[in-house]
Order: structure tokens, then C-alpha cells, then sequence
């Protein structure tokens, strides 16, 4: 296992571009404009649950609702909508039959591929100036950093 180094002002680096990152990504209008030029009518809760259940599925509604971190009588109700849209369905749980388990139909796997086709063509463009290595880098470190933040505990 490595040693542990500190170093404040590479920590405070990765701190501000991981909060500059979220704030980025999270900001409505940069969902608005990938879903206008994929053609996609999801808003982001929607998008966000077809593709947790893309991720994750077949899964329980409770266990999504848990993976959210939602009230699960909000995603029931966002569910219904989702399933009469055509994008999830309902379907039989194999390990007890009074349970439904929650998958995504082809149509929710096309509005998917879709918008990630554009998240990734907006990236190539981003990238475009990156050398290979450094292109090569990032799509090494960023996973590593994402997995190593999700199994630290917040310290407290």
C-alpha cells in the first residue's frame, strides 16, 4: 500500500477542479443543451433515473430509491411516467414473484446512447488540444479518482 503524503497545495488543486467540475456539470443549462442536441425530452431526474437503472438493473424500486437517495414515493410517481412512456418496464422478480425489478426497454437504451453520444462528442471537442498521453491520463485517473472517493469514508 502506498505511503501517505501530504501535500496541501496539490490537495487544495485537486479540491478546487473536483468542485469546479461539479458545479460545471450540475448546472441546468448544460443538461438543457446536451438533451436539445441529442433530441432527448428527459428532464435530468428522469435521464438520471433510466440511467441508474440501465447501470444497476434489473433492480428494486426501493433499491433505487436508496441508490438516488430519494423518497420513494417520489420515484414511484417519476416511474409511472417512465414506464408509460416506454422507456422502463415492470418485470417479475426472479427470486420472489410478488416483486417487480425495474429494467430499461430499448427506447430508454436509445435515449442513453444518444445523449452520451453527445456528451462524448462534446468531450472530443473539449479534448481535441490534449496531447494522446495526456488524453490518455485523464481516462486513466479520473475512474481511479471517482472509485477511490466513492470507498473513503467521509471523515467525521
Amino acid at each position: 500500500m502506498p505511503t501517505r503524503t501530504r501535500d496541501d497545495a496539490t490537495l487544495a488543486s485537486v479540491q478546487e477542479g473536483f468542485i469546479r467540475l461539479m458545479r460545471f456539470a450540475s448546472r441546468p443549462a448544460v443538461h438543457q443543451a446536451l438533451r436539445q442536441a441529442a433530441g432527448v425530452e428527459l428532464d435530468r431526474s428522469a435521464y438520471a433515473i433510466v440511467a441508474r437503472i440501465a447501470e444497476f438493473g434489473p433492480i428494486r424500486s426501493r433499491d433505487l430509491a436508496e441508490l438516488l437517495a430519494v423518497d420513494p414515493s417520489t420515484l414511484s410517481r417519476q416511474l409511472a411516467r417512465l414506464v408509460e412512456l416506454g422507456l422502463v418496464a415492470r418485470v417479475e422478480d426472479p427470486d420472489d414473484g410478488r416483486a417487480q425489478q425495474l429494467t430499461v426497454l430499448p427506447a430508454g437504451e436509445e435515449i442513453l446512447a444518444r445523449f452520451r453520444g453527445v456528451w462524448r462528442a462534446w468531450l472530443d471537442d473539449a479534448l481535441h488540444d490534449w496531447s494522446a498521453h495526456d488524453r490518455d491520463t485523464l481516462a486513466e485517473l479520473l475512474p481511479r479518482f471517482v472509485d477511490a472517493l466513492s470507498t473513503t469514508p467521509v471523515p467525521g
